[in-house]
């Protein structure tokens, strides 16, 4: 599952500021454009993403 099926299930306002607070302007790199310029994810953001993505997936095994 890429990035933006991942966002098409999860809000990203939701997730970005509890499992990647490092990453800025994220609805601005989902859309690859802020309005001047096109931008995307860095690595560093990709690497928070995955992190993330894990640390959402341990949560999720705690609830059940």
């Amino acid at each position: 599952m890429n990035k933006f099926q991942l966002f098409k299930l999860l809000k990203a306002a939701r997730f970005f500021p509890k499992y990647a607070p490092g990453v800025t302007q994220f609805y601005h790199k989902m859309n690859e454009w802020d309005g001047r310029k096109t931008i995307e994810f860095s690595d560093d953001d990709n690497r928070q993403i995955k992190e993330g993505v894990n640390k959402l997936i341990d949560d999720l095994k705690r609830f059940k």
